[in-house]
């Protein structure tokens, strides 16, 4: 690296952004251990998205790790999750598989952790025995070098069809944690783009994407010449259906030969390029807190509004009940003033009448007492409901904070980072509740976020 080229990499790097840390997480201490999980169906990041194209997604998380990288946070390790349950290996599959080797290096190997998911609890089962034979499979054509370099193989196991074995999964970490505590890694995209400042289409994962362009791009021309039958399905086939065979065929080979030019970018333009996707992420994360905090404003004036009316109704209760025993008390009264002779002949008469007031004024009065109850237990659902307005709107107000500071530090390339000694986190990690704590053992704890590589987790 030329001196120019270091003293603009280091002003960069001296001037990345600090976001604050979200709610409920604690500044990360010295030492951590960082570890990435990638792939699964429920993680987040590269290798599953299917909304963005390839080369944006390389993009995202070559700038993720090499960010974290220049700020000097290394990873310690970087689980793999695959579906153990798919009936075959795809295309998709298989080219994730290559593209985890191709990011971390040989270098790394030691460091990665294939986990398979997604096992049926039933060990007795064809199906188990289909999955021990895909794992097999999957060791000898795809792991071969992962494992010869040390690297880890697990099965997590499945309480049933769709949920895993928390113990088990607990394990698994617990002896990645213990395997790993002590190393720092540097992913081959890592030193490739910051060390050695090569553009991207020169990397080894660019290079195993510009192969895998190449070879769809050929797929779809053979396609649309309608000689598809002789294209090998176990080279350039397609697993199942999937939005490009709907897409208009000239419009997909046009875009993968952008892709193909569009590579030869160099980190800093990496850098800018996800500067626009972080800005445009982080106001829409704005707009949608705004209109929820909203929401919740209406939900709460109707409310108000609920306990306003039933006031007015009781108080208009409370009027009528007030009216009728004025009257009664006027009749009781008029009885009285009347002469002996007519007392006597109404003597039965009212003697009913006193019974039926009396039976209407403790009726009204139980009234009276529910309709309170009613009230007494509305109000108190009411104050539940301002307390978590109120929590909301603190919570709501700390994000646009957040945020706020973020795009106001945001001066040129490499200045993002959560800077309080962790991994620079780009992009989705603002969210809510973007940390939860997962203890495995002792006072240690494991806090997760999802990052544009997928899921990170920070052990202290």
């Amino acid at each position: 690296m030329s001196s120019e080229a270091t003293n603009v990499f280091r002003e960069e790097v001296n001037n990345f952004m600090r976001f604050l840390q979200f709610k409920g997480s604690e500044k990360v201490r010295p030492n951590p251990v960082f570890i990435a999980v990638m792939g699964g169906h429920t993680v987040p990041g590269y290798l599953r998205d299917t909304n963005r194209s390839d080369l944006e997604i390389l993009k995202t998380i070559s700038n993720f790790f090499s960010v974290a990288y220049a700020n000097r946070n290394y990873l310690n390790g970087l689980i793999y999750l695959h579906q153990i349950s798919d009936p075959r290996l795809g295309r998709t599959r298989r080219f994730n598989i290559e593209m985890l080797k191709a990011l971390s290096g040989e270098d790394a190997f030691r460091n990665i952790a294939i986990v398979t998911s997604m096992w049926t609890p039933d060990e007795s089962s064809t199906e188990w025995v289909q999955q021990v034979a895909r794992e097999e499979q999957l060791k000898e054509e795809h792991l071969a070098e992962i494992l010869d370099g040390k690297g880890l193989l697990k099965r997590l196991k499945s309480r049933d069809s769709s949920t895993i074995d928390v113990a088990s999964a607990k394990r698994i970490f617990k002896e990645a944690f213990e395997y790993w505590k002590n190393d720092e890694i540097a992913l081959s995209i890592q030193h490739e783009l910051v060390n050695e400042l090569l553009p991207l289409n020169q990397t080894v994962a660019g290079k195993m994407l510009s192969r895998h362009l190449d070879e769809t791009y050929q797929y779809h021309e053979v396609k649309r010449s309608g000689l598809s039958a002789t294209l090998e399905e176990t080279q350039v086939g397609n697993e199942g259906s999937s939005p490009e065979q709907e897409q208009d065929t000239d419009t997909i080979l046009k875009q993968i030969r952008a892709d193909q030019s569009a590579m030869q970018i160099s980190l800093f333009e990496i850098h800018s390029d996800e500067k626009e996707h972080f800005m445009a992420d982080i106001e829409a994360r704005e707009s949608r807190w705004r209109q929820e905090l909203a929401s919740r404003e209406r939900e709460q004036a109707l409310r108000e509004q609920v306990l306003s009316e039933m006031r007015a109704e009781a108080l208009n209760r409370d009027v009528t009940i007030a009216e009728l025993r004025r009257q009664q008390l006027e009749a009781v009264s008029q009885r009285r003033e009347e002469s002996n002779a007519q007392r006597q002949q109404l003597t039965i008469f009212a003697r009913e009448q006193d019974r039926r007031i009396q039976w209407e004024t403790r009726y009204h009065a139980q009234l009276m007492q529910q309709g309170q109850w009613r009230e007494d237990a509305y109000k108190a659902e009411l104050e539940r409901t301002r307390k978590e307005l109120e929590q909301l709107r603190a919570d709501i107000e700390k994000r646009l904070e957040t945020v706020n500071k973020a795009k106001r530090a945001w001066v040129g390339p490499l200045l993002q980072g959560l800077a309080s000694g962790g991994l620079a986190l780009t992009g989705s990690i603002i969210s809510a509740g973007a940390f939860d704590s997962y203890p495995f053992a002792g006072s240690s704890h494991a806090r997760f976020a999802n990052s544009p590589a997928g899921m990170l987790c920070v052990v202290q």
